[in-house]
């Protein structure tokens, strides 16, 4: 169990999607999750699976509790599947992150840079942080 968990469960889609299962990833707070979607299940039986828990299923009552009251049972039945551009954003936003923390002000920008790209509505919060790096040659953390 190594890496982040969006990296973890972006291999779990992919071999999903290989060998034909319907999985989906949610990009719930804190934690990125799949989960199993089946038109023969009905909402409350739906299958959850924490990729960075070694693949453990999970019950709605463990994500919300591991969320630490986050997100409803509602909110997290609701949620929307993540969308490319959404596990692109977020991986990127925790790239972010990771070399800010470990004061890689290059490595920083390039990953803010491509998050414009990525995600158009986030540019006024990048355009802040390019500008404090070409004032100060530092960044503050975004959150993932």
């Amino acid at each position: 169990k190594k890496g982040i968990p969006i990296t973890l469960s972006l291999v779990y889609l992919c071999v999903a999607a290989r060998v034909g299962l319907p999985v989906e990833g949610l990009n719930t707070p804190m934690h990125f999750l799949l989960r199993v979607v089946s038109k023969n299940l009905p909402a409350a039986s739906t299958v959850y699976i924490d990729a960075f828990s070694s693949g453990k299923v999970v019950s709605e009552d463990e994500i919300v509790d591991t969320l630490r009251g986050q997100i409803s049972i509602q909110q997290l039945r609701d949620l929307p599947p993540a969308s490319h551009e959404d596990i692109c954003s977020r991986m990127l936003r925790n790239l972010v992150h990771i070399f800010a923390q470990a004061d890689e002000p290059s490595c920083t920008m390039t990953c803010v840079s491509q998050l414009a790209e990525v995600d158009p509505g986030a540019r006024a919060q990048l355009a802040q942080e390019v500008q404090l790096f070409r004032m100060t040659g530092r960044t503050r953390i975004l959150k993932p």
